[in-house]
């Protein structure tokens, strides 16, 4: 059923190695062993609904874990072609999932380097590709993410040296324009 099911333990030892390098957790402190664990079953469960409701593939996660859960990154792939649209109310669910599951989860609460999280500590990445072709067209969106409250989206751009553009707006900007085009859906995350 994807990455994160079929290499699930690969992904967790690889998420504990990020956060801690070679560290073992024989010389953690029992608190960074809970607040690892407890994130790592997390962003499993989490990686698992996005592949089933979504399509999504998680292929990589990572964060800021030196003394608490300052932030968490997930990159994942879909294998459909998107425009900015599609890729705005993408990223803005998964960033509102990701969020309610976060701060909702009574386990990881407590290791929240701020409650409730934050849409700025869930930095959430969707790269796009076909699966009959690669996204090499010019103008093609190969990717959206989130970065400092802001949502980027990069698009193939053959015309400049860095051959790709990229657009930007504010997170708040992308979350009013999603809950205008959808108006039954709830994107605030929760408390």
């Amino acid at each position: 059923m994807g990455f994160i099911k079929k290499q699930g333990n690969i992904l967790l030892l690889s998420f504990s190695f990020f956060f801690f390098g070679c560290s073992s957790e024989k010389t953690l402190p029992p608190r960074e062993i809970n607040y690892v664990h407890f994130s790592n079953k997390v962003v499993n469960q989490f990686c698992l609904k996005m592949e089933k409701n979504y399509g999504l593939v998680c292929v990589g996660a990572g964060g800021g874990f030196a003394h608490d859960i300052q932030n968490i990154q997930l990159n994942f792939i879909s294998y459909k072609v998107a425009n900015k649209e599609e890729a705005r109310k993408l990223e803005i669910v998964v960033i509102g999932n990701f969020l309610k599951e976060i701060n909702e989860n009574k386990e990881v609460r407590p290791y929240l380097r701020e409650h409730p999280f934050t849409p700025d500590r869930a930095k959430i990445s969707i790269s796009f590709k076909d699966k009959r072709r690669e996204l090499d067209q010019e103008g093609d969106l190969t990717s959206v993410f989130q970065v400092k409250n802001k949502i980027i989206y990069d698009y193939n751009d053959f015309s400049n040296k860095l051959k790709y553009r990229t657009e930007e707006e504010s997170y708040e900007e992308a979350l009013l324009k999603v809950q205008k085009e959808n108006p039954g859906l709830n994107l605030r995350e929760r408390q």
